[in-house]
């Protein structure tokens, strides 16, 4: 009966690793770092599933990686509180739950808008301000999701990149990680959140006219929008 359990898991663990989408690699991007990398889109983009367990084993052979570099990522997954890794359960995604999506929007709530402001303040170059406009033709209704999302973190690293404060680059890296998986949850069960692009172009302005105070009220805002969408749509679903 156990020998019985334990190969159905094993089945269901396997599949759960068949999932995983694998993109071309990058240049110059190391193994451990496409491992990383890969496992953390897959995760973001609840392909694996929240609660699911993995096998490195069954990750190396979906990836066509080695142990080592699988490994390392899942570890740095783990740090970054994407993955759980327990010497008896053994390794599984990080569950969603309320209490992580507040926590990780009070810590944005904090940092994001003093971000915004100072990048008003400072101000912004012409080119980062070019840069980031032509961004925001990406984000319409229309276009790919994960384009959108991919687009949504690349303007907020490149806010954060322009004040050289590559300490802060990382933490708005991991919260956005963290709060892309509520959207996505959010996404697939009717709510498309897309505000970004009127709101994100209203912050340009803000970069343009110096204005710190009105750029940190956008950020905010659309913070507390995002949450009462999240909560509306997948209140009901996600462990306190």
């Amino acid at each position: 009966m156990a020998q019985r359990v334990r190969k159905r898991k094993s089945r269901e663990v396997d599949a759960q690793a068949e999932n995983i989408t694998r993109p071309r690699q990058r240049v110059h991007e190391t193994m451990t770092e496409r491992a990383y990398r890969l496992l953390k889109e897959n995760i973001i983009h609840l392909r694996l599933l929240p609660g699911s367990s993995l096998s490195e084993a069954a990750i190396c052979k979906q990836l066509d990686l080695g142990r080592t570099p699988v490994n390392y990522a899942l570890h740095r997954l783990h740090r970054d509180g994407l993955v759980k890794i327990s010497p008896r359960s053994g390794i599984c995604v990080s569950d969603l739950s309320k209490s992580d999506l507040m926590i990780g929007l009070a810590v944005r709530r904090i940092i994001l808008p003093a971000v915004a402001a100072a990048a008003a303040i400072r101000p912004l170059d012409q080119a980062t301000i070019e840069y980031l406009e032509t961004l925001l033709p990406n984000l319409d209704e229309t276009a790919d999701f994960d384009l959108v999302v991919d687009t949504y973190r690349q303007f907020y690293t490149c806010v954060a990149e322009a004040g050289c404060n590559f300490a802060l680059v990382q933490i708005l890296e991991g919260l956005c990680d963290r709060v892309i998986r509520y959207w996505v949850l959010a996404r697939l069960k009717g709510c498309n959140i897309h505000f970004l692009k009127e709101d994100l172009s209203t912050l340009v302005a803000c970069f343009r006219r110096q204005d710190g105070v009105e750029a940190a009220r956008i950020v905010r805002e659309r913070i507390d929008k995002f949450e009462a969408d999240v909560l509306r749509t997948c209140g009901p679903s996600l462990a306190p």
